[in-house]
């Protein structure tokens, strides 16, 4: 078959004249093309949007913390060494004898020593993302976040500072609520009400490695997936890059509404690799709503457990195979 270079130059073996055969070329090239270009334009048109009208609402979290330590040195009060069970005539055993009271960490061997020799409490700091939901300084964040925050201090876009209150948290699907008082006016984003769909665009904006507002753009890879070590197993799974400290913050779609909060990556190295972890905005919205009017969220619960039914199970109960 004749590639349109032969029909531009050799247009008798085609039958076709050479013009119509190079304008039809034209067209199959430059259509695309020029589709392309307005959608890579209309993508940059909706990114600069998103700089100007949401990023006001999101913030970095910054904790600060105390980690208490396990004391495991010697006289320690939290270290309770077991002697082993040596013979009589074991070399070991004259050691232990000797000095086994400094490790022993009973409670009348602790007394002075222990205290002095008592491991301090380590202070850290954190940091994290954020957004606010309404003009008078509520803010969804992860439980992670927060958990366990002796101070948490909300930043914004302006680098203004001001120190926030956890109103609740609700450790089965990692969320948290924050309240900064004194405010009335704040910019906020508000909850996608159409169902995310796979393939749609999303916009990941939040405080990465601490660096501040940073904005990533992806695609809903998969929705429903569970993952280990979390109680909850309706996360979105999106491509935008999510690195360390971007826990908290929002994904959103193109029209500027929160389709998820970001929380959990898979990654080899501790890095992006295109899989990042959301909580669906329904379930954010109404989780948020409970911890704001009660402080904490109350489920339902049904006293009953779901398992497979084996070939036995079965057989017990009458059903023709296993399910």
């Amino acid at each position: 078959a004749a590639g349109p270079l032969t029909r531009w130059m050799y247009p008798e073996l085609t039958g076709t004249p050479a013009g119509a055969g190079l304008a039809a070329d034209l067209l199959r090239i430059l259509v695309p093309t020029i589709l392309f270009l307005s959608l890579a334009g209309a993508i940059s048109g909706v990114l600069y949007s998103f700089e100007r009208f949401t990023m006001p609402a999101v913030v970095s979290i910054v904790v600060e913390a105390e980690q208490k330590s396990n004391d495991f040195r010697r006289g320690g009060g939290e270290f309770n060494f077991q002697f082993p069970d040596l013979p009589e005539d074991h070399p070991f055993r004259d050691f232990f004898n000797q000095f086994g009271d400094q490790f022993r960490g009973e409670p009348g061997d602790r007394g002075e020593r222990g205290q002095r020799e008592r491991a301090p409490t380590r202070k850290f700091m954190a940091t994290g993302s954020g957004f606010a939901i309404s003009a008078d300084g509520y803010f969804v964040t992860n439980n992670h976040v927060v958990s366990e925050a002796d101070k948490v201090t909300v930043v914004f876009e302006d680098g203004d500072e001001k120190t926030a209150t956890v109103v609740g948290t609700d450790e089965r699907t990692d969320l948290a609520v924050l309240k900064v008082d004194g405010v009335s006016d704040l910019p906020f984003v508000d909850f996608a009400t159409d169902d995310v769909r796979v393939g749609d665009w999303v916009v990941a904006v939040g405080n990465p490695f601490g660096l501040g507002g940073t904005v990533t753009a992806g695609i809903v890879s998969a929705r429903g997936r569970d993952i280990a070590g979390s109680a909850y197993g309706d996360f979105l799974q999106i491509d935008a890059a999510v690195n360390t400290g971007n826990s908290g913050g929002p994904a959103f779609n193109l029209k500027g509404e929160v389709v998820g909060v970001n929380t959990a990556i898979f990654s080899p190295n501790g890095g992006n690799v295109g899989i990042a972890f959301a909580i669906p905005s329904n379930v954010v919205k109404q989780v948020a709503g409970q911890l704001i009017e009660n402080g904490s969220v109350t489920r339902g619960f049904l006293g009953v457990g779901i398992q497979d039914v084996s070939r036995d199970i079965a057989d017990s109960v009458g059903l023709e195979s296993p399910r």
